[in-house]
């Protein structure tokens, strides 16, 4: 068996069929499908003979020279159905205008069915400038000439970018056909979209294929369409012509997702390297259009890094923009958070004023969408809320600083010297690594920044060292990152967002579970029919630490449930094995007499609700008596105290939708409404004929431990062994109850286990003494050092030194890259390597079977000398 200690992120891929259709018109023949109408003066479209001996035959006059104010527009039939995910719009144009100024344009708009029905006359548009709600659109404005040589792109009846071209580039309004290209293709919560042109495209001089944006189009999701092109004479006039109309759609979406397993979030903004769904959000104060929203924009500097995103850009005043990725997954269990982005800012003149990483709390801003208008996004100060802010301004004072926030107050600001530290303005690709370890009463944050990221020879600036966050307990999160300009400018460039969790692995091993540092992965679960409080992990100083509230007294009807996935050890069951288990749990009712209702631990089959996500109760929609568990397919024990006052003090067994057994424990031996936690722990013996199932229940269990009782013993003819996963539900009813749930742990072993638990509980012993009831258990991590007791039973380090764990660093030397780590005597490692930890298959072995040369094994790679690798080491056990 070989113990993991750090874990690989793994991305796979999606690929969908590729289907393609097409709007494709060249006006040799009539198409009766359009509908062409005119609004100023006549006429209206009319479809030509070549009259100037351009390269082209027939062809279409989409507004006339001579003709002022006219306003004409050229409306397609729907030619196909679906949302397409990817669409290729091309067509040649020719601007010609008697005199020197020519007005004013054209424009393409994809016009919505859902607005505009799959026939008949579109919407009149300024042409150019094609604003039209939940509209795709594209214009080509060519007044004044003098200045305005445009090419814009329209979404949801705003202007996204309006790019000029200089006339040396591309002349628009020189009386010949260009091409123009625009593809649109999925990406994040919107769509990618770049736009080019050919000048003299139907010569055989033709000029090259010039970029002329690309831009991300904030919230647009495929939809379904049809075409309309728009031109318009002003109180100057020109020819406005259209040929070569090519459409094409496809849904061949290549973006990649990853898996859920390591709730790991990684962005990178290339369109086949993202993972990560995200919205946009543009707030601009100080523009004197409403049309023009500078939000990110991707660019690529042409080398190996491909695309970013352009978050903020210079010169544009007082501008807050923001990007807030989709949340990845269960985030309340890690033992370590892990931040990560690469950023770029660059300013002409004093820069101004800097940006900011949140850890949105997903129970007030949900799972996506966009998040809040932060304002300063430098100090970024909400409340419930971790963030991370970098300032610049002003440089010239002194101000090139680093800050934690939490709940809405500054915890701590670091100014770093720009000279001798790093200069958060240098213009260069920097990197900001975050991590953040839930300690006793808070957190503890360190905060690196690695210069020059992309030379990979740069030493990282430690800004901030073990900074103490008090109060702050892991929530439920999102990642969004957003900056600001001021009174003056920077442009801030940012890359590879990347958020990794790190608990303990439950691959080979039991369900557990204590709320401090994290073991198995859970998902909490609220009735999906109302809006009432989540739980929430606590700490109110006992000797438990942390632990989950699953329901609160102040709310009426309270329904809540946590659902661990799937572990190896302590689900797969089979005659001859044992499952056992234990929880701690308390009830805290407003009413001694009355409290309401109870809770249930329920071990559920996997074949029903598969793995992971929902169980029981959120696919039985919250609206389930919980302390009575039962469910077709279920085995659950459930604890009743309503209504105690009529000696209501219940334990139950239920197996397959049935109570086998209940047992009233009156006050005297245990009370179960005393606000004190209590432990109820269970056996079940798996035989070829059923299973015989045992409950026994422990008063005070961390104040003032009463004697072990069993309450129910069951043999249980039609229980057999079956996949399961371990899932916990409480309720209030009319009257009202907190009820707290700590200290999990379900495992399943065999008779052949039990050497290497005699070890296990000599080695408690050991380093435990007498707290080893409480405190020494395989799932604990009693120093706080995020390494649970079972890994430091492995590694042979010491379970109550928070300095005694397997720890690596990496350094380089001229030999190539030096790892070193903290090893013990009598124990084998081995050593793992690679250029992307996204990827599990990535993960080289470079050593293996080294001999500890404690307290501290070296070893070099001399690859490292020209390539940049990341480094695991392992624990190598003996194989079983």
């Amino acid at each position: 068996m070989i113990k993991h200690v750090f874990f690989a992120v793994c991305i796979i891929g999606l690929y969908l069929p590729f289907t393609q259709a097409d709007l494709l018109d060249d006006f040799e023949n009539i198409n009766t499908n359009v509908t062409a109408r005119q609004v100023g003066s006549a006429p209206g479209p009319l479809v030509v003979t070549n009259i100037n001996g351009n390269v082209t035959n027939r062809f279409l006059r989409l507004a006339n020279d001579t003709i002022n104010g006219q306003n004409n527009r050229y409306a397609y039939d729907q030619t196909v159905t679906g949302e397409w995910q990817n669409i290729t719009m091309a067509f040649d144009f020719r601007m010609t205008s008697i005199g020197a100024a020519a007005a004013d344009g054209l424009g393409l708009i994809l016009l919505p069915i859902s607005d505009w029905g799959r026939t008949g006359d579109g919407p009149g548009i300024t042409a150019e400038e094609p604003n039209i709600p939940r509209s795709l659109g594209f214009g080509i404005d060519a007044h004044p000439a003098t200045s305005v040589n445009d090419f814009s792109l329209h979404w949801d009846g705003h202007e996204l970018v309006s790019q000029i071209i200089p006339t040396n580039t591309v002349n628009i309004d020189n009386g010949l056909f260009h091409r123009a290209i625009l593809e649109i293709e999925p990406f994040g919560n919107g769509a990618y979209a770049r736009a080019y042109v050919i000048t003299n495209s139907l010569a055989t001089n033709a000029g090259p294929k010039t970029l002329v944006f690309d831009t991300i189009v904030p919230n647009m999701l495929p939809y379904e369409n049809r075409a309309m092109f728009s031109g318009r004479t002003g109180g100057l006039n020109m020819d406005i012509d259209i040929d070569n109309v090519s459409i094409l759609y496809s849904n061949a979406y290549t973006n990649a997702i990853e898996t859920i397993t390591t709730n790991v979030v990684y962005q990178d903004f290339d369109l086949a390297g993202g993972t990560r769904t995200f919205s946009i959000q543009h707030q601009t104060t100080g523009l004197t259009t409403t049309f023009y929203r500078p939000g990110p924009q991707p660019r690529d500097d042409g080398d190996a890094r491909g695309t970013y995103v352009r978050l903020i850009h210079d010169g544009v005043n007082t501008s807050r923009n923001s990007i807030s990725l989709d949340h990845a997954g269960p985030s309340l269990t890690p033992a370590r958070l892990h931040y990560g982005f690469d950023f770029r800012a660059d300013a002409i003149n004093a820069p101004a004023d800097g940006w900011g990483l949140l850890l949105l709390p997903t129970r007030d801003y949900g799972q996506s969408g966009n998040g809040p208008d932060v304002g300063l996004f430098e100090k970024p100060n909400r409340a419930g809320t971790l963030s991370f802010g970098f300032d610049m301004f002003p440089e010239g004072s002194g101000v090139n600083d680093v800050s934690v926030h939490w709940n809405a107050a500054e915890i701590t600001n670091v100014t770093l010297d720009a000279t001798t530290e790093i200069d958060l303005n240098n213009s260069i690709w920097n990197r900001a690594e975050i991590f953040v370890d839930q300690v006793t009463s808070g957190a503890v944050v360190n905060l690196l920044i690695i210069p020059d990221v992309d030379s990979g020879t740069s030493t990282p600036v430690q800004a901030m060292s073990d900074v103490f966050v008090p109060g702050y307990v892991h929530y439920e999160h999102r990642l969004q990152l957003g900056g600001r300009t001021g009174g003056s400018y920077h442009s801030l460039d940012v890359d590879n967002i990347l958020q990794t969790l790190t608990p303990y692995s439950p691959a080979n091993g039991p369900t557990m579970q204590n709320f401090e540092a994290g073991q198995t992965y859970y998902e909490v679960w609220r009735n999906p029919n109302s809006a009432e409080i989540p739980t929430e992990i606590l700490n109110d100083g006992g000797a438990n630490e942390n632990y989950l509230r699953l329901t609160l007294a102040g709310i009426q009807n309270h329904r809540n449930s946590i659902t661990f996935d799937h572990t190896q050890q302590g689900s797969q069951t089979a005659t001859g094995l044992v499952t056992s288990g234990q929880f701690d749990f308390r009830v805290m009712g407003t009413d001694a007499n009355n409290p309401a209702d109870g809770l249930a631990m329920m071990l559920i089959p996997t074949n029903t609700y598969g793995t992971t996500g929902p169980g029981v109760f959120y696919n039985n929609s919250g609206n389930i008596g919980i302390e009575k568990p039962n469910y077709p397919g279920v085995l659950g024990i459930g604890i009743d105290v309503h209504n105690e006052s009529q000696g209501i003090n219940d334990v139950s067994l239920h197996w397959n939708g049935a109570q086998i057994s209940n047992v009233t424990l009156p006050d005297t031996v245990i009370d179960l409404d005393t606000n004190v936690f209590h432990q109820l722990s269970f056996n079940i013996d798996w035989t070829s004929t059923g299973a015989l199932v045992n409950v026994d229940m422990a008063h005070d269990i961390l104040g003032n431990p009463g004697p072990t009782t069993n309450v129910i013993s069951s043999f249980i003819t039609d229980l057999m062994p079956y996949d399961y996963r371990v899932e916990f539900g409480a309720r209030t009813g009319g009257a009202h109850a907190n009820i707290d749930l700590d200290n999990i742990q379900v495992v399943t072993s065999s008779e052949e286990d039990s050497d290497n638990d005699n070890l296990l509980d000599e080695w408690e012993i050991q380093n435990f003494g007498d707290l080893v009831t409480t405190d020494g258990l395989p799932g604990q991590d009693f120093d706080l050092d995020t390494f649970d007791d079972l890994n430091e039973f492995l590694a042979g380090t010491q379970p109550t030194n928070a300095l005694s764990f397997l720890r690596v660093q990496a350094a380089p030397d001229n030999n190539g890259q030096r790892i070193e780590w903290a090893s013990v005597d009598g124990k084998l490692y081995r050593i793992w390597r690679t250029d992307d930890p996204r990827i599990p298959a990535n993960w080289n072995l470079i050593q293996s079977n080294i001999n500890a040369t404690a307290p501290i094994n070296i070893v070099t790679d001399a690859s490292s000398l020209t390539n940049r690798w990341i480094y695991r080491v392992e624990l190598q056990l003996p194989a079983e």
